[in-house]
């Protein structure tokens, strides 16, 4: 699916100038995607937990190299989450000028996502003051 087709969910549709070629967004934001950031959290805890249990049951060579790994620390929770948001003025004849902001983020691994728009009038038609 294009991004303008997800766009137009919310009756948005593509003007020049604010888009990207052929009407994409294009990617504001890479982050830590929270729920991945949960899981692979629990999974470095029961590691962690598992190595102090081995403790005179493994090998002892194995410990140590096991050991050594974890002092390394945790490793970083790589950049899953994209980001897409804008902000831009929509202008609607005999109503006035509204702003409009669009958020969109989903991980690539796990499929969490959110998206939503608001829009705020800025300016009434005729309004003359200052």
């Amino acid at each position: 699916m294009r991004w303008s087709d997800w766009w137009s969910d919310w009756g948005v549709s593509d003007q020049p100038g604010r888009r990207g070629e052929n009407g994409t967004v294009s990617a504001d934001n890479w982050t830590t995607c929270p729920r991945c950031a949960d899981r692979a959290q629990k999974e470095w805890d029961e590691r962690v937990r598992a190595h102090v249990a081995s403790y005179g049951v493994i090998n002892a060579n194995e410990y140590i190299e096991e050991d050594a790994n974890i002092a390394r620390g945790k490793p970083l929770d790589p950049e899953t989450f994209r980001e897409d948001y804008d902000f831009f003025f929509e202008t609607v004849a005999d109503e006035g000028v509204t702003v409009v902001a669009t958020y969109s983020g989903s991980c690539r691994e796990c499929g969490l996502g959110l998206k939503f728009q608001d829009r705020h009038l800025l300016y009434v038609n005729g309004d003359t003051r200052n």
